[in-house]
């Protein structure tokens, strides 16, 4: 069942049980008003023939001569049944051709005891004939015998299914316009659902994630179809960049590959290849297949969403950058002078660790033989220097996009994606890299917020 219906049949049954509830209290409250009156007119009329009964018959018990008195209450109530108990309960007159019922509690009273409950000056019941009902109110007389006048029933009934009928169709209707309204409000309030429920439908058919998404309807479809805008556009930007990376990729491993098919070519023509040519060939494959496996490392580095998944810690920056400038200086055996805080950044440890290894890896790689390079650490924020030709004005907007190297950068080894990396890190921590344009020097590097920090060193 479809959600507009589901809606529809939930509305129609909340105004039913409203309605239903609602009858059912105007119903009884009717009812016990009516039956109120019924019983204020009955111990009314039972008052006033009490009354005539001991002006004509005097204090002594009913018997076969109590017509006159039954013929005045007859006249005085003729919509009423009157029916006189002996001292014994048995009935000694009546004025019509109905009997009333006497029992136990009747011929109790009858006989000159309390009535049925304590305080009562009446007792009344409802009782049956036949079909008709009849509410019957039993009185005691001095010294001994009871008055009964009862009342016809059938008006009252007849009333009170009239009023179940009215209530009925009233009830009917009610649920039948609900009905119509909530359809009409579901399909309202469903429209914009269906829309974006058939968007989806034809982007999963088609898998093209540029097609319109209706952004229309209230608050919260509306808010559902921009989520669902958005989250087409972040896929169709996400699937861009990994037809992006492939492309790239497959650039930049033609070229080793083909350099280590040239190389294992000329290995295999000429067997006979002097020992220094034949070493040298080799030292220059064994560097490839290094330059090959960094490129796949940073390859799989870069495609990653997030670095292994690694959990952001509070961490001393200058601590991390000390053990990598040790690790990258003994590796290329250079100098990598240290000058930094105790301030604390938040971040995954093994993807800042690589940050600040490509950063320093690029500044070794550009730095001239025999200078230093300065790594400073300041309130979360590291500068790389480096003694090289620097990074030129129109290169500075691209030097963190993945595989771009400028023009003098072209013949030295790299991937281009070392400061890619970076950038991909410190972004996902909620930091941001930098690069001062010049010549004579680079300057690179990048800021991360400070969690807390002490003293500087």
């Amino acid at each position: 069942m479809s959600l507009r219906w589901r809606l529809s049949l939930a509305l129609a049954a909340l105004a039913a049980l409203a309605t239903v509830v609602t009858a059912s209290v105007a119903y009884a409250s009717t009812r016990a008003r009516i039956d109120a009156e019924i019983d204020r007119l009955l111990e009314e009329r039972a008052d006033t023939i009490v009354a005539m009964w001991h002006t004509t018959g005097g204090r002594r018990s009913p018997g076969p001569g109590a017509g006159a008195a039954l013929g005045r209450a007859d006249l005085l109530a003729p919509d009423t049944l009157v029916q006189l108990l002996d001292r014994d309960g048995d009935i000694s007159g009546r004025n019509g051709e109905v009997e009333l019922p006497v029992d136990a509690t009747d011929r109790a009273v009858a006989g000159g005891a309390a009535s049925s409950r304590a305080g009562e000056r009446t007792r009344l019941r409802t009782v049956r004939v036949g079909d008709t009902g009849y509410r019957v109110a039993t009185r005691a007389l001095e010294p001994a015998g009871a008055l009964q006048a009862a009342r016809d029933l059938t008006e009252r009934d007849r009333v009170l299914a009239g009023l179940q009928r009215r209530f009925a169709l009233l009830g009917a209707a009610v649920v039948a316009v609900a009905a119509g309204v909530g359809f009409v409000i579901a399909r309202r309030a469903t429209g914009a659902l269906e829309a974006l429920a058939a968007s989806a439908e034809r982007v999963a058919a088609t898998g093209d994630l540029g097609l319109p998404v209706p952004v229309g309807g209230g608050a919260e479809t509306g808010r559902l179809a921009r989520s669902m805008a958005t989250m087409l556009h972040a896929l169709a930007r996400s699937r861009q960049q990994q037809r992006d990376l492939v492309q790239d990729a497959s650039h930049e491993l033609r070229t080793p590959i083909t350099s280590l098919r040239t190389n294992i070519d000329v290995l295999t023509r000429h067997p006979d290849l002097p020992a220094a040519q034949r070493a040298a060939v080799v030292a220059e494959l064994r560097t490839e297949l290094v330059e090959l496996g960094a490129l796949i490392d940073e390859l799989v580095t870069a495609a990653a969403e997030e670095p292994e998944g690694e959990e952001p810690a509070a961490l001393v920056l200058t601590d991390v950058v000390r053990r990598s400038a040790e690790r990258v200086g003994r590796r290329h055996g250079r100098t990598i002078a240290v000058d930094g805080d105790d301030a604390l950044v938040v971040a995954p440890a093994h993807g800042l660790a690589r940050a600040v290894a490509n950063l320093l890896e690029n500044a070794v790689k550009f730095s001239p033989d025999g200078t230093a390079v300065h790594a400073i650490v300041r309130a979360g924020r590291l500068e790389v220097r480096d003694a090289g030709p620097g990074v030129a004005v129109e290169d500075a907007a691209r030097v963190f996009d993945r595989f771009y190297r400028s023009p003098d950068a072209r013949g030295l080894p790299g991937s281009g994606l070392g400061l890619a990396i970076v950038r991909h890190v410190v972004e996902a921590a909620g930091g941001r890299v930098y690069v001062v344009p010049g010549v004579g020097a680079g300057v690179v590097g990048f800021e991360l917020p400070v969690g807390q920090s002490s003293s500087s060193t």
